[in-house]
């Protein structure tokens, strides 16, 4: 088996790196191979550069110099990736000591883009975190994690997943490198790893599922200590429009998603609310650069999984 670079994004994140890097290279060190750390330092205040030198001189450390977001770190850390698979993790994954060896098994899938393990969050009883399932509905693409609905692990058979999630896959390295990796216009965090996932099937390469592998979430170890909730649903609806004015061609699809923008505001008007209404401001804000992407992404048809076939027409030919 070949060996792997892993890249690690880190803002302020030295105690979650002191905890969990012993477990990373205990994994590494299972599967022989010159295997490859690198720490994207996200403009950390922290100890993070002095914790790494006296505990861990093995790792590459990547300084920037502010917090550029996940999506930026991660691609910071590719320039620096000498293998043919990379390993995107976040800072507060726990892996198992025998995680690496199913993701490597995988790899032997000739169209393989990425592989996903199986992510449990402690904090929703240990359920499962990275089955996802998408569909088109109400004027938008939605996904759904349906192993946290059964408690503790579930979903035992691999299978292909929509996305592999950004906090831990391994992804090929030279595809990821051909599509720009993640695209860092989903700023700070969150549909970044949706947009990689359908930008990779719309080219024929695949996603796998694969619960042999196993990892631990602490969910939001990061996002959560810095954001508060209101502004992490802001961010998560903002990208989620931008994708869609990205990745949706289909004129009938277009319609039902402007359709779907009308009523979600005046549903949000009716319960006095206004977070969506703040969030289509900033995606509003930022869309010449998402739709200066578009005709990229309509050159490329390929299948998407979708849950429901019967409403993508766009996404699935």
């Amino acid at each position: 088996m070949s060996p792997i670079s892993v890249v690690i994004p880190s803002l302020d994140g030295s105690a979650l790196l002191a905890a969990f890097l012993p477990d990373l290279f205990a994994g590494l060190e299972a599967v022989a191979g010159d295997h490859q750390v690198v720490v994207v330092d996200n403009g950390s205040s922290d100890d993070t550069a002095a914790m790494l030198g006296a505990r861990f001189p093995a790792v590459e450390r990547v300084a920037l110099d502010a917090n550029h977001g996940f999506a930026a770190a991660v691609n910071a850390g590719l320039e620096r990736v000498r293998h043919p698979w990379v390993l995107s993790l976040n800072n507060d994954i726990r892996v198992e000591a025998d995680f690496l060896a199913p993701l490597l098994e995988a790899t032997q899938e000739a169209a393989l883009f990425a592989a996903v393990p199986r992510i449990l969050l402690p904090s929703f009883g240990g359920r499962t975190e990275s089955v996802m399932e998408a569909a088109f509905a109400d004027g938008f693409v939605n996904f759904s994690q349906p192993g946290l609905a059964v408690k503790g692990p579930s979903f035992d058979e691999p299978r292909p997943v929509f996305f592999a999630v950004g906090g831990c896959g391994l992804y090929h390295t030279e595809r990821l490198r051909a599509l720009g990796g993640f695209d860092a216009d989903y700023h700070p965090f969150y549909w970044e790893d949706i947009d990689l996932g359908h930008r990779a099937w719309r080219r024929g390469w695949t996603v796998r599922y694969v619960p042999a592998s196993v990892v631990h979430h602490r969910h939001r170890g990061t996002i959560g200590a810095r954001y508060s909730p209101d502004e992490v649903l802001r961010a998560l609806l903002k990208n989620q429009l931008l994708f869609h004015w990205k990745n949706l061609h289909d004129p009938a699809l277009l319609a039902a998603h402007l359709d779907g923008i009308v009523l979600r505001v005046l549903d949000e008007d009716v319960r006095g609310e206004r977070t969506f209404l703040e969030a289509l401001v900033l995606a509003l804000d930022e869309a010449d650069r998402m739709l200066a992407k578009r005709a990229a992404e309509a050159a490329h048809t390929g299948a998407v999984p979708f849950a429901q076939q019967d409403v993508t027409a766009d996404l699935e030919p």
